[in-house]
């Protein structure tokens, strides 16, 4: 797949434009720093203040982040800096511009240094030929940026399995790559390509910036060698566009802008604190660290006041880090397993440890950094100090983890990348120590016939140890092994159902969850939106599916029950599954399974005038029927009534959750109207595992209850249980009464009862209907249920006989009611309007039953038509004969 050349120029160009007020502003900030100063610190505030602000009024305000609002609120920034810089051209006239820096010889160096940065930033694609992100971590901020970009707001719904509120503790960074999108108009790839490559040149600027301003020069030296610090699988790296890798960028600003030794300085510095903490937590805590060891440096260089300033506003960094902890949930996470590391509690790493690799960034890179920690303690100011005793500390981090599993997983893998940064810029004061060294060595020993040698032995010296270092370290950069989680035709595949799937959303078919292969699960969300139920990559979920769903994908997708039971309705993979459609090379669309429907009717032989009751029989083996249409053939039509739900005593039962209300511990009311098909059932009918249920066996109605002891009382009916007849049965307990009592009622007429007391068990279980409640079994009802109802007290003979004769919904008992399943409606679930306890039925159909009378004799034909809740439709004809 090409790269884009016209989006990475808008890219560029973007980035550009995000750079000048930031600028402009650096006046007001220091009248004191480079162009190149500038330019680093045009970009970092400008980024920075985008963040903050859209973070900010989105937590405090609750404003929604949008592009309009983005870009007002970096027209809010631009626009007073480009009034105060043109009312001062205005009164002093244009600036003259000096292009003598470009002549110079170091101008053309670093020129050629951030060509090197860049090229050893972008090396991954080049030498794997590979226009995608490479690490999981990246297609996770892939997703997470675009749930931002969609939703609206910092918190949002988990763009994987749309169960659950994610933690966002990196919110800063997918802050950051929303800001870049909308400001630049790029697609996420180009973001994810290209980032890195402009994040790593700041961060190269930036070092040459801090050697610059130090007394004995080192910038060239540091900026040259920052282009070595690696990116591996296991330790991340600037080459990712992850969220360390800003951080990285934000940690060197903070090095810098302590150097400048200012109060705004100080206070800028603890501003940044508080940003890498919402850009990487980890990061923040090492910027800390840094700011720490500089105020005592600073402190004993006797520079007290900025030693002072700069040791207060980094306790006010961490105080802001703890507010943001104490007002949101973001970051419990990260600050509890810090204090519990910081008391001694041991947290073992669940990846592989990380092997030290010394060739990442070259043995002569070690070797400098040893040599310039040497230079920075004898000879070196404060920050020189800082940069040395930070790296060691950072080795102790270390170390600590290694050998005591002390500390926090995270802080030690990205300590590394903090440690390689510090490296590089020690390591930059040692190459330059020791061309000065030689140099001086070189004019002390002076040969007549190497003369001109000797003036230029530190700059011969530094351009072999260089020339070595690419030599020897670029081959292991190029040879470093990265994974590749899909190819360039996923890539197209998932593109392509990004911006047609909503072509083929309909009111019944929103294509929102898919089957994919497991280890692609995270880049497929990300690109494309939709949901997935399993993933062996992070972050993982559905784990326990994963063999099952490689089992379907090979199968050729055949298993159309895997799809209804996880609800997928799109495929990508090859597909040879007879009720699926092929959009786009390996993506399918599955609709549904259509219902079959019959019907049949009595009387047999119907006459004139006669109420013919016709009753659905449809198989429908996934889905519910949503609506039934009979066309009686004489210009009549109806919809039938829904009278109930139809078990197959198989496995068909509907589940309530348990719910504080339907623990009812003292009296109770259980009724139902029930309608068997078979006779010997053995199975409980309806109730909670434990507590009390009614059921029935060997031809007989049950009804029972457990108190808290254990003691289970039941009564029974002496009336044997009819079938193909809708029968009422009422189970209660009284424990008003002297003894107690458990009765059963059948067709308004008390059948039995048993002296029983003490409260009912509360169990915790769900409430069920229809079946899987046996203590002897899972066993299944095999015929109708409707109108189930739980009352929390025992009602009255009078009530129970009102409720049997009632002939509407106005005519039944209303007192002391807890929930109520008139079973007359549609859909996936029962609704109970009196408790809002929503039952969910698993297996067991709607019945719908229609009437009718013909007026005239003849054979009239008889049309039943069946929707489901996919939309897909049948229809069955029969002929019926009126005599």
């Amino acid at each position: 797949m090409p790269l884009d050349l016209y989006e990475f120029i808008k890219l560029l160009t973007v980035i550009f434009i995000i750079i000048v007020p930031g600028y402009l502003w650096s006046f007001l900030f220091s009248k004191h720093l480079t162009c190149l100063e500038r330019f680093v610190f045009g970009f970092v505030i400008g980024i920075g203040v985008l963040i903050s602000a859209l973070f900010i009024f989105n937590i405090i305000f609750d404003a929604k982040i949008t592009q309009t609002f983005t870009i007002l609120l970096f027209i809010l920034y631009t626009v007073p800096v480009l009034v105060l810089y043109g009312l001062h051209i205005y009164r002093f006239g244009l600036p003259t511009i000096d292009f003598t820096p470009i002549k110079n010889k170091k101008f053309l160096l670093l020129t050629c240094i951030l060509l090197f940065t860049a090229f050893m930033t972008f090396l991954p694609h080049l030498s794997n030929s590979y226009s995608l992100p490479f690490h999981v971590d990246e297609w996770i901020h892939w997703s997470y940026s675009r749930a931002i970009m969609e939703g609206g707001s910092i918190s949002f719904a988990n763009p994987y399995t749309g169960i659950g509120t994610i933690a966002n503790t990196e919110i800063g960074f997918h802050l950051a790559t929303s800001c870049i999108r909308w400001l630049t108009g790029c697609n996420l790839l180009t973001i994810f390509l290209f980032m890195p490559t402009v994040i790593g040149i700041f961060v190269s600027l930036t070092a040459f910036n801090i050697g610059e301003r130090s007394k004995r020069k080192f910038g060239l030296e540091s900026a040259f060698l920052v282009g070595f610090i690696p990116t591996t699988v296991r330790l991340l790296g600037p080459s990712f566009y992850v969220a360390v890798t800003l951080g990285l960028l934000l940690l060197i600003f903070i090095i810098w802008v302590g150097q400048l030794k200012k109060m705004q300085g100080a206070l800028l510095m603890a501003i940044c604190a508080w940003l890498m903490f919402i850009v990487h937590p980890p990061t923040a805590l090492a910027g800390i660290i840094i700011m720490f060891i500089f105020s005592v440096f600073l402190a004993i260089g006797k520079e007290y006041k900025i030693a002072l300033l700069t040791g207060i506003f980094s306790l006010i960094s961490v105080l802001s880090i703890f507010i943001s902890y104490y007002f949101t949930e973001t970051w419990d996470r990260y600050v509890e397993m810090f204090l519990q590391a910081t008391y001694g509690k041991e947290y073992l790493l669940g990846l592989p440890e990380i092997w030290v690799n010394f060739e990442y960034l070259g043995i002569l890179t070690w070797v400098l950094f040893v040599i310039g920690v040497y230079y920075s303690i004898s000879i070196g100011g404060s920050l020189k100090r800082t940069l040395s005793f930070s790296s060691i500390m950072f080795i102790i981090i270390i170390g600590f983890y290694t050998k005591l599993n002390y500390g926090v997983p995270i802080i030690y893998e990205r300590t590394f990348l903090y440690l390689f940064l510090l490296v590089t810029l020690v390591a930059g004061v040692g190459l330059s120590e020791l061309r000065k060294a030689i140099e001086i060595i070189a004019k002390k020993n002076t040969f007549k016939k190497f003369k001109q040698l000797s003036k230029n032995s530190g700059y011969i010296l530094t351009i072999a140890i260089c020339g070595s270092l690419l030599l020897i370290t670029v081959p292991v950069h190029v040879g470093l092994p990265y994974y590749q989680m899909i190819d360039e035709k996923d890539y197209e595949a998932f593109i392509w159902i990004e911006n047609n799937i909503d072509d083929y959303r309909d009111e019944n078919h929103s294509y929102e969850k898919a089957a994919v292969h497991p280890f692609k699960a995270s880049p497929f969300s990300a690109i494309t939106g939709l949901y997935t139920i399993s993933s062996t990559m992070h972050p993982l979920y559905g784990y326990e599916l994963h063999t099952d769903m490689e089992k379907f994908l090979n199968e050729k997708c055949v298993n159309t029950s895997f799809l209804e039971q996880h609800e997928l309705s799109v495929i990508y993979g090859h597909c040879d599954n007879e009720y699926s459609e092929e959009v786009y090379e390996n993506v399918y669309l599955y609709g549904g399974m259509p219902p079959t429907a019959n019907f049949t009717y009595l009387p047999d032989n119907p006459d004139i005038n006669d109420t013919i009751y016709f009753t659905s029989n449809f198989t429908t083996p996934y889905g519910r029927i949503t609506m039934w249409e009979w066309n009686f053939g004489d210009g009549n039509i109806s919809y039938g009534e829904t009278t109930g739900l139809e078990f197959d005593g198989i496995d068909d039962y509907v589940e309530i959750h348990d719910n504080p209300s339907l623990d009812v511990t003292d009296s109770i009311t259980l009724e139902m109207w029930v309608k068997p098909k078979i006779k010997s059932q053995k199975m409980v009918l309806t109730g909670k595992r434990g507590a009390y249920q009614i059921w029935c066996s060997n031809n007989t109605w049950y009804f029972g209850v457990f108190n808290e002891s254990g003691y289970h009382g039941s009564g029974y009916s002496l009336t044997a249980v009819p079938t193909e007849e809708w029968a009422h049965v009422v189970g209660i307990y009284n424990s008003n009464l002297s003894n107690g009592q458990v009765q059963i009622w059948i067709n308004g007429v008390k059948e039995n009862s048993r002296n029983h007391t003490g409260s009912i068990k509360n169990t915790g279980n769900p409430f069920r209907i229809g079946g899987k409640l046996s203590s002897w079994g899972d066993a299944y009802f095999n015929g109708d249920i409707a109108n189930v109802r739980i009352y929390k007290r025992a009602l009255t003979p009078a009530e129970i006989s009102q409720n049997y004769n009632a002939t509407s919904g106005e005519d039944i008992i209303k007192s002391d009611l807890v929930s109520w399943w008139k079973m007359d409606e549609m859909g996936k679930t029962a609704q109970d309007p009196t408790g809002n306890n929503e039952a969910t039925i698993f297996g067991a159909k709607w019945i719908n039953v229609a009437s009718h009378k013909y007026n005239q004799s003849g054979t009239y034909q008889v049309t039943l038509a069946v929707l489901n809740e996919k939309g897909l439709d049948y229809s069955i004809s029969k002929n019926i004969t009126i005599h």
